[in-house]
């Protein structure tokens, strides 16, 4: 909470964008969509945080998206109802 996001190339075009994040409440595999809302404990807010530069240097985004800070998430979770 609170903690700076560290962009890694200050020369690099850095984009974000406000997300909604859904905490899945327990481990789950192989659950079917209409049975995947029983395993949501709660939501909340997200950034998508990337590095263009990379990202249209490379056929995959992976690593556009993956330094360490970016994806923060929100503190609160709000319980579905």
């Amino acid at each position: 909470d609170g903690a700076k996001i560290e962009v890694p190339f200050a020369a690099h075009r850095t984009d974000y964008e406000a997300e909604l994040a859904i905490v899945i409440g327990r481990r789950v595999r192989n659950v079917t969509p209409a049975a995947a809302a029983r395993y949501i404990f709660g939501y909340t807010a997200s950034q998508d945080i990337s590095d263009r530069t990379i990202q249209n240097a490379e056929s995959q985004w992976a690593r556009a998206k993956s330094f360490d800070t970016f994806t923060p998430l929100g503190i609160w979770t709000w319980e579905k109802a």
